[in-house]
């Protein structure tokens, strides 16, 4: 049986003669989903770009494949009343988003992975 995207299974068990019916997470299935199913940064990774708070996302300042400098802001997140401005930790190319305007993301949860680093050459070179 296929698995639902949040990498949790259903296990019966029973207590006392009754049967019951409990969500556990599949940890090898889906090792890098928190419990909500959102997809967690790789904190070795410096293309991993994860929440540094709980909150909401307010709105994204890129796209997939955009290209972004060091310190470029990726997204805007809410907490308490008080927005903070997530920037992108190194020169690259947006891979993918894992969140989108008005998700609501925990610490670590990622929000964009950044192919590049310190060696990337953008898109915009001169020809000259």
């Amino acid at each position: 049986a296929a698995l639902p995207a949040t990498g949790m299974r259903q296990v019966l068990l029973e207590i006392n003669g009754e049967p019951r019916v409990v969500q556990v997470r599949d940890e090898k299935v889906a090792p890098k989903l928190n419990s909500k199913g959102s997809e967690k940064a790789d904190p070795i990774d410096a293309g991993s770009v994860g929440s540094p708070m709980s909150g909401v996302v307010v709105g994204l300042k890129v796209s997939k494949g955009d290209t972004v400098e060091k310190g470029q802001p990726l997204c805007v997140m809410s907490a308490m009343k008080m927005e903070t401005t997530v920037t992108a930790p190194i020169t690259g190319v947006v891979e993918r988003l894992g969140v989108g305007a008005g998700d609501s993301i925990q610490v670590g949860d990622l929000l964009a992975y950044i192919k590049g680093g310190p060696n990337f050459i953008g898109a915009t070179l001169d020809a000259s």
